[in-house]
Order: C-alpha cells, then structure tokens, then sequence
C-alpha cells in the first residue's frame, strides 16, 4: 500500500489482515517501486494519487512501463470523472474514493485478484471496527492534527502551501467521520487566492477543538464500519 497519511494506512491496512491478507506500507511512490523491487510475493497495489516524492500517477506509469502487469487500485480523496480518467490512462486498474469501506475494498480487491471463488475471512459490514483499531486510529488522526496544527500556526505559508496542508488532512478527516471538517480543509485545497485560504483557514482554526472534542470521546469512526 503506497500511502503517506498514516491514518489512512491504519484504516486500510488494518481491513486487508481481518480478511487473511497481509500488507507491506510505502510511504511513497518511489518506497513503492522499491517495495515491488524486492518482495515478488505482492500481489496487488493500493496507490494513493497525492503522495511526496513521487504521486501514484507516476508511480504507476514507472511499473506499466517496466512491463509489469500486476493489479494496480488507486484510492484516492479526488473523485472526480478526471481523475478516474487520469488513473486510467497512468495504468490503474480501478478506482475508489477516500473514506475507504470495508465492504467496498475487499471487494474490489477479490474483483482485481478473480477471488471471487476462493474463501475469504467473513466479515460483516454493520460491525463496529475493533477498540483496538478505533483506538490506533484515534491516537494515528489525533497526532496528524496536532502536526497541521503547527503548520497553520506559521504565519508566512503561500498558497501552495496552504492548498497542500488542506489535501493533507481532508481525506483522514473523512476516515473519523468529520465530514464538516473535512469540508473546510478540501476548501482550502480548493482556494485560488491567499484571501481565500486564510478566511477558510480562520474556520479551521475555531473548529479543531471541537473536533479534538470529539475524537477524544471516541464517539463515532462510523465511516469505518
């Protein structure tokens, strides 16, 4: 799994081994062409698109193009008809919109793998995840906000920079179940001027303790059953 949100990686992750699989997390697109490198015995990837050093797009035009034809799924924040588009034409072979479900991922990776016959672990999609999941979960989005936090709190960032930290947090938000939160930061992606962003960002600012609130309580994680 090329992922560099660790909360994603969690939720993910944590899906995959509760139905007999095991998962190798790259941290990048490039960690992801070396993981590939030197473990023969992967058999499908989960790319996210926007990831430091090198995104998913890249990433899987690099395996396409050394002739590698292993499953490729993309899992993206961005769920727009482009995009698919783009995955599409970078080599992917499907396409899922963060917050990831249960239900959804494993059946897109049996789809991918021709499963479908094969016995999987059972798994229930009404079932509340595990307190030990939710609870890694809580401790991995906690740290990640406290981490945008700081690098709000700078006062020279640009708007690039902004529209980056808004990609960042919007899709683990969405992981919690902080779909209003989440909102906000896939608005300061969206922003086309430093007015713009900062008036967003002003939002932001008042919001995160009620969000820390919240997930402190442990009071929801519904995205993840």
């Amino acid at each position: 799994m090329a992922e560099d949100n660790e909360t994603n990686q969690i939720v993910c992750a944590e899906m995959i081994k509760e139905n007999g699989g095991t998962c190798i997390i790259a941290q990048n697109g490039v960690e992801a062409l070396e993981a590939l490198d030197s473990h023969v015995e992967i058999d499908i990837v989960l790319m996210d698109c926007q990831m430091p050093k090198m995104n998913g797009y890249e990433a899987a035009q690099r395996v396409r193009a050394k002739g590698c034809k292993i499953p490729i799924l993309a899992l993206t924040a961005n769920a727009t008809q482009e995009n698919k588009k783009i995955c599409h034409e970078a080599g992917m072979n499907g396409f899922m919109a963060k917050p990831i479900s249960q239900f959804d991922l494993i059946s897109k990776v049996q789809a991918l793998l021709d499963l479908s016959t094969k016995p999987t672990k059972p798994y229930d999609l009404s079932a509340q995840v595990s307190p030990d999941i939710r609870n890694k979960v809580y401790a991995s989005y906690l740290k990640t906000l406290d981490d945008f936090k700081l690098s709000i709190a700078k006062e020279q960032l640009s708007l690039i920079e902004l529209n980056k930290l808004g990609h960042k947090i919007k899709s683990s938000s969405k992981m919690v179940s902080e779909f209003a939160f989440s909102e906000l930061c896939q608005r300061l992606e969206d922003a086309t001027s430093e007015a713009d962003a900062r008036g967003v960002l002003s939002e932001i600012r008042s919001m995160i303790p009620q969000v820390i609130s919240r997930i402190s309580q442990g009071s929801h994680l519904r995205s993840l059953v």
